[in-house]
């Protein structure tokens, strides 16, 4: 059935679109409490742009990479939150910024 969808899977919600039976456009992934954990993009039911996982706060992307037509391309980045600038209480503590 094509349209947008959201599926639960244990304590996790994706949230995609689909064309054609396959996944077109933003794919999202959230966990429990309803905090992004994923956001990537497919084109005809194969990856194809930016894909980012995010860090618990949901806004701190943690690995960035870049996808065409189903292949990564170009760098894999990892990042610490304090490679953000991330100083919440808890977090300057966090190590030296490496996963």
């Amino acid at each position: 059935m094509d349209g947008a969808h959201e599926v639960m899977y244990g304590e996790k919600a994706v949230r995609f679109t689909t064309v054609a039976g396959r996944k077109e456009g933003e794919f999202l992934e959230y966990d429990a409490e309803g905090m992004l954990l994923k956001r990537c993009y497919f084109r005809g039911g194969v990856l194809n742009g930016p894909y980012v996982v995010y860090h618990g706060d949901g806004l701190s992307p943690m690995v960035e990479c870049m996808y065409v037509e189903g292949v990564k391309e170009g760098p894999l980045r990892e990042y610490g939150y304090q490679q953000l600038g991330d100083h919440r209480p808890g977090m300057a503590s966090a190590g030296n910024g490496n996963l």
